[in-house]
């Protein structure tokens, strides 16, 4: 209806303007003369008029498009969406985290020698002389002699304990609680075993002059067919505090 009143209205115009020139040119003496100032100013205004009731037409003032006389309701329009979302999910307002960035390296654990975790003191050094296997230890001694139970031997490795320094060094071995584990062909481990030997080396004390050195043993009870098959050993040992692994014989410390 709208759109039909409107065209209405631009006929009547049109109408309105032929008439008034057809006066101007047929009836002189009727209307009164227009000057061509006033001429210009109607067909202006006429021209404005029709541009104005023209759906079809774009105002440089304000570009609206066709109006459509249809009765929406407000179940059939789409939810509006805010601006800046672009059709995609609000997200909360949270820190983003760099994934990317290198995380930091796990501390590693601080490592010991072998005299550290034997407390022994500044200068005296421990090295592996080799390994002997026996029924009994000290085979020649009566005396606080160590002896295998029967279908074992004893495995006793032998160390040296050396004075580096110009001065005389007392050693307690024992107040360092070390404890030693042997493990013999990779899966054989044991205990070294407490004994009353004036050399073992867990219960170890004495004095050092400058560059003396003395022996001193670890004992351990293995089963006599692998006393006799033996292929490698390794030592553990360890304290409340620290510890230390070393490839004794064989393996790739050989």
């Amino acid at each position: 209806m709208g759109r039909m009143k409107c065209r209405k209205s631009i006929t009547k115009l049109l109408a309105l303007a032929m008439t008034m020139a057809a006066l101007t040119g047929c009836a002189e003496n009727q209307i009164p003369e227009r000057t061509e100032e006033e001429m210009q100013a109607i067909g202006e205004f006429v021209a404005f008029t029709m541009m104005k009731y023209d759906m079809g037409h774009n105002s440089r003032l304000m570009d609206l498009p066709p109006v459509e006389e249809t009765e929406d309701t407000d179940a059939e329009r789409p939810e509006e969406e805010e601006p800046g979302t672009m059709g995609m999910d609000p997200v909360d307002d949270t820190p983003v985290i760099n994934e990317a960035a290198p995380s930091e390296e796990a501390p590693q654990p601080e490592t010991y020698s072998m005299e550290e975790v034997m407390g022994l003191p500044e200068g005296v050094a421990v090295a592996f002389e080799g390994y002997s296997s026996y029924d009994s230890y000290p085979a020649e001694s009566d005396a606080f002699a160590v002896t295998a139970e029967d279908g074992r031997k004893l495995l006793v490795l032998e160390f040296s304990l050396t004075n580096t320094l110009d001065q005389e060094q007392s050693l307690d071995l024992m107040s360092s609680g070390a404890r030693y584990r042997v493990t013999v062909n990779e899966e054989y481990a044991k205990w070294s075993l407490p004994t009353m030997l004036p050399n073992d080396m867990s219960t170890y004390m004495g004095t050092l002059a400058a560059g003396e050195n003395v022996k001193a043993v670890l004992v351990v009870e293995i089963d006599a067919g692998v006393a006799d098959a033996v292929s490698s050993i390794s030592l553990n040992l360890k304290n409340d505090s620290k510890s230390h692994t070393i490839q004794l014989y064989g393996g790739t410390d050989e």
